[in-house]
């Protein structure tokens, strides 16, 4: 599948409401975007359960104490893969990932941090999150900051005289050459008239790169913050082949016979005939016979083994009157905000609580039908729809070569890091002098 250059996210302040962060990852399903940053996110009781859904991943800080209050969904489908920064900041109110395109069209990294500036959680810990760990951090040369910022400044805000928390935070931003991405005055939060807390800034270098950063007027959500959509241009022009949809095998269905025999037939062919010479090997040598033998494996795979049909779906319980239901909600929403008057606000009312009690309903229901209809292996259905499937990443890698310490982040340098620790290379040894070797002519047994 072909696919442009952009990548899509969708930022929003979900106040702890897990039926608003389905509904924004409904929308981002139907608008296939890449990242969705929710600050104030919904944590069950136990302070790890969050919600998940088949087609994103979920991110979230390795700082399990306490609640974390950001979560960011990654798009299975996406090309642009993710690292979670764990080493940069482990804090519960930001999060750190980079993102790498697999396609390798874009070779840099672009940093995306997701902060909710507040109070700590623990105990005896009044610093908000600015004050915690963001003046630690040395953003990379493309980075984005989303964030509820809970401060206000003339930057963002003009009506402000005197700013309230944002003096560290602009300094560091002006430290690292940010630029403001909101449009001027265009309040995010609808708590009051003096509300734009809901902040986005990249660095000088990616801004340029930036697209259509908006307030999505046609999206709504039980909060009184905005939706905020924006994208990155990586490159327009040229659509790249997205690797993902290459590599899917259905081994469920695999038919190994067929494999095996196609298999023996390939390495007898003349062209994967092995030419290895050991008292000449090298390096080259065994990558010429390493991709060998991967052309022979995928010759066999294609033949015998069927690939996946790629798609994304929405949750089980979804349906066409929810979705009428959230148009009506955005269209009840947006009369209240032309016309803030005592009907206008009842009938906005009236619409949002009948679209969550729906939500509820719906949900309970394609439960309940679940598992009245449940036989034989479905228990274990069952139990993959309760556990949370926390995204488990390989975690970052430090180790040693040539005398240097070396932190392996991306893939690509986590291969290397195996490759340079588990094949070594042997110690030399001086060659052996065979001048002064005699042959013996006889050798002599003694026969007991």
């Amino acid at each position: 599948m072909l696919e442009n250059g952009k990548i899509l996210f969708l930022q929003h302040n979900s106040n702890t409401n897990a039926h608003i962060m389905h509904t924004c990852l409904e929308y981002s399903i139907e608008n296939q975007i890449d990242y969705i940053l929710f600050q104030e996110s919904w944590f069950a009781k136990d302070n790890i359960t969050t919600i998940s859904h088949y087609a994103y991943y979920c991110i979230v800080s390795e700082y399990q104490n306490i609640r974390s209050r950001v979560i960011i969904f990654a798009r299975k489908q996406s090309r642009y893969q993710f690292c979670l920064r764990s080493d940069i900041c482990s804090d519960s109110d930001l999060l750190v990932i980079d993102i790498i395109d697999k396609t390798k069209s874009f070779t840099e990294i672009i940093q995306l941090i997701n902060i909710y500036n507040e109070k700590s959680l623990l105990e005896n810990n009044n610093e908000r999150t600015i004050e915690r760990c963001l003046h630690t951090i040395i953003p990379a040369k493309y980075t984005i900051i989303c964030e509820d910022m809970n401060a206000h400044h003339s930057w963002w805000n003009s009506r402000i005289t005197n700013s309230i928390r944002a003096t560290e935070l602009v300094n560091w931003l002006e430290k690292y050459d940010f630029e403001l991405l909101n449009e001027s005055d265009i309040l995010t939060c609808s708590r009051s008239n003096n509300s734009i807390i809901n902040l986005t800034f990249a660095t000088k270098e990616l801004n340029n790169m930036l697209l259509n950063w908006e307030i999505d007027e046609d999206k709504v959500s039980d909060t009184d913050h905005e939706i905020i959509l924006f994208s990155i241009n990586i490159d327009s022009d040229n659509l790249v082949e997205n690797s993902i949809y290459n590599s899917q095998y259905n081994f469920e269905k695999a038919n190994w016979k067929a494999f095996t025999e196609e298999l023996i037939l390939q390495s007898n062919k003349e062209e994967f005939a092995s030419k290895i010479n050991i008292s000449e090997m090298s390096r080259e040598l065994l990558e010429t016979e390493a991709e060998k033998l991967r052309d022979i494996i995928l010759h066999a795979v294609n033949k015998a083994i069927s690939k996946k049909r790629t798609h994304e779906k929405s949750k089980s319980w979804w349906n066409e009157e929810l979705k009428l239901l959230r148009k009506e909600l955005a269209t009840a929403k947006r009369q209240y905000k032309k016309n803030q008057n005592q009907t206008n606000q009842q009938a906005f009312q009236a619409l949002k609580s009948d679209y969550f009690y729906k939500i509820k309903q719906a949900k309970a229901t394609c439960w309940n039908n679940f598992l009245e209809n449940a036989v034989e292996k479905d228990i274990f259905k069952a139990f993959n729809y309760t556990k949370f499937n926390r995204i488990e990443k390989l975690s970052i890698i430090q180790y040693q070569h040539e005398n240097q310490e070396i932190i392996a982040i991306t893939f690509e340098q986590k291969c290397e890091a195996f490759m340079q620790v588990l094949f070594k290379k042997s110690s030399q040894s001086e060659a052996v002098n065979w001048n002064n070797y005699m042959k013996l002519k006889k050798l002599f047994f003694q026969v007991l």
